[in-house]
């Protein structure tokens, strides 16, 4: 069935006798936007696969696979989040060093690798003489900045 072909109300290809969506009433809430579970898992995925996959970057704050196997948008996590907090705010340092630390954890527990080289969140809290429950509080405020702009973006 070409376009010119289809019934009216229905797209080419599409199944005539599929169920149409239902029309939103304006007293429905908006579908669940991002949210900080979405941009976790996202930073942790990326941090998992650098340490396979060479980057470059060709100007500031756009990081590139230098290896085609790797999706081109596999690390605009982490350059968008300087987009939006800032390249070398803390609470983005703390985000970022929680998803490389739990991105090692977890190739650890896969057997991917022995030893992920960085360190623990503790470790950073003492090199940095910053209380866990600050470094807490900075990644939990720069994960609900992010998804909240993702929320803005889409």
């Amino acid at each position: 069935m070409s376009l010119s072909d289809a019934p009216e109300g229905l797209w080419a290809g599409e199944d005539a006798g599929a169920p149409s969506l239902p029309e939103r009433t304006p007293s429905e809430p908006d579908p669940p936007g991002w949210t900080c579970a979405d941009v976790e898992r996202w930073l942790v995925a990326a941090f998992m696969l650098l340490p396979d996959a060479p980057i470059y970057s060709s100007r500031t704050n756009v990081l590139k696979a230098a290896v085609s196997n790797v999706a081109p948008s596999t690390f605009d996590w982490i350059a968008f989040s300087a987009d939006v907090l800032g390249r070398l705010s803390p609470e983005r340092l703390a985000l970022l060093t929680w998803a490389r630390v739990q991105a090692g954890k977890r190739m650890r527990l896969r057997g991917w690798v022995r030893d992920v080289p960085g360190g623990s969140v503790e470790d950073f809290c003492q090199e940095y003489g910053i209380p866990r429950k600050t470094f807490d509080r900075r990644r939990r405020r720069a994960c609900e900045r992010i998804a909240a702009a993702c929320g803005n973006a889409a």
